[in-house]
């Protein structure tokens, strides 16, 4: 960027670039937004570079939620823009207060406050698989009517979906006897309404979320989901440990969250269970699931059986408008490494490749749209004053020999 920089005398200056992302100066950080214009590493009155206009905050807050603290996220993101585009103006606008609404009315906010850049690294799992959103749509607002460019985190769900034909087990359910449970084998000579998950002790499993072939009543004028499925982890006895139900028929949402984490001192081994409460057995059905990590490399979900990869870039990074954004490790660059050439994609990096399969009224449209996605690739584990953690200091040969720590993900 400072080669660029100095080769065409680009800087950003003309430009106004904005983050939407969970807070701006509302966490308990390291550093504060004050300290980070004194040091340079943002704009403000203080800055010593010269960027003296401040950061525009148009809403900095945050719904208080402490199983989500604010993590001053859309900071440490207006801090590495800083760093590329010095020249530019700064906004920011959370994405989180307010939900699904606030982030709307945020990207609206903020092409009206003159940004010609945006950025985001939000997304909600209500957000459709398979129908363009109220996020989406608003993105391609700003773009076509607007003149903004627009970039989204793809996602750092790497690969870690199922999908699959929704198979009608005839088995009645566990959470229901009345609901009929999904097939996992997908041969017609055996059944298999199981799919077996091993946890580690500590570990966290999390299905975020499971969607199928329905549209979404969050989209406006839509019909909602005719279908209604829900999910449980069981033991061998078919005891349920975690569960989602909601009634999708009702709340439009063709949607289900699950999230759970094994804390009983040893490792279990669970299984999977998807039925179908009501409506018709959808075409596919899919979702998209994180773990946590407690030993470095290590993860501490293991899904036994059954293919569990496929695309993960949902919502809106699949719009039209918007430039989905994987990431590469720096080190892994040619920069730093004479062997990478290309760079190396991250390997929790998202992929797309989910088909638009219903228009805006929510009906199946004659030929599926697929766009490719991600767009483009940055770099990440840069520097920053307070988000991340740093590298070691004898990492690769010292790439990075420095206290300052490294932002790592798509964001």
């Amino acid at each position: 960027a400072n080669v660029a920089r100095l080769n065409t005398g680009t800087d950003g200056s003309g430009q106004k670039v904005c983050a939407l992302s969970d807070s701006y100066n509302n966490g308990d950080a390291a550093t504060s937004a004050a300290d980070d214009v004194e040091s340079g590493d943002l704009p403000g009155v203080e800055n010593p570079n010269g960027n003296t206009t401040p950061v525009d905050i148009l809403d900095d807050r945050f719904n208080g939620d402490e199983n989500l603290p604010a993590s001053d996220e859309g900071r440490a993101m207006l801090q590495l823009i800083h760093d590329i585009a010095p020249g530019a103006n700064l906004g920011f606008h959370t994405a989180v207060f307010g939900g699904f609404a606030g982030f709307v009315s945020g990207i609206r906010e903020l092409a009206d406050a003159g940004c010609t850049i945006i950025v985001d690294d939000i997304r909600y799992a209500s957000e459709p698989f398979y129908q363009d959103g109220p996020v989406t749509n608003a993105i391609d607002d700003v773009v076509t009517n607007d003149g903004v460019a627009y970039f989204s985190s793809a996602g750092n769900d790497g690969q870690r979906s199922y999908e699959a034909p929704f198979r009608n087990s005839g088995e009645p359910g566990v959470l229901n006897t009345s609901s009929v449970r999904h097939d996992f084998d997908s041969s017609t000579l055996t059944t298999d309404t199981r799919q077996e998950i091993t946890i580690r002790d500590g570990g966290t499993f999390e299905i975020f979320p499971l969607q199928w072939t329905d549209p979404s009543a969050r989209v406006e004028g839509s019909s909602g989901p005719d279908t209604d499925l829900d999910i449980a982890l069981v033991d061998d006895s078919d005891n349920v440990v975690a569960q989602s139900s909601d009634d999708n028929i009702a709340n439009g949402d063709p949607a289900e969250i699950l999230d759970y984490t094994n804390d009983t001192g040893s490792t279990q081994t669970l299984d999977l269970v998807i039925e179908k409460a009501a409506g018709p057995d959808p075409d596919q059905i899919k979702y998209i699931y994180g773990i946590s990590n407690n030993v470095p490399n290590e993860p501490d979900v293991v899904i036994e059986e059954y293919d569990v990869t496929g695309p993960t870039i949902y919502g809106h990074p699949m719009a039209e408008g918007a430039m989905a954004v994987a990431a590469a490790p720096f080190y892994n660059t040619q920069e730093y490494n004479s062997n990478a050439d290309p760079a190396s994609l991250e390997p929790f990096s998202s992929k797309g490749g989910i088909s638009i399969r219903f228009d805006q009224n929510g009906a199946p449209l004659g030929t599926p749209v697929d766009r490719e996605k991600p767009d483009v690739t940055g770099v990440d584990g840069v520097d920053n004053t307070f988000f991340g953690a740093d590298i070691d200091d004898t990492f690769f040969n010292g790439v990075d020999a420095d206290p300052h720590p490294n932002f790592f993900g798509t964001s």
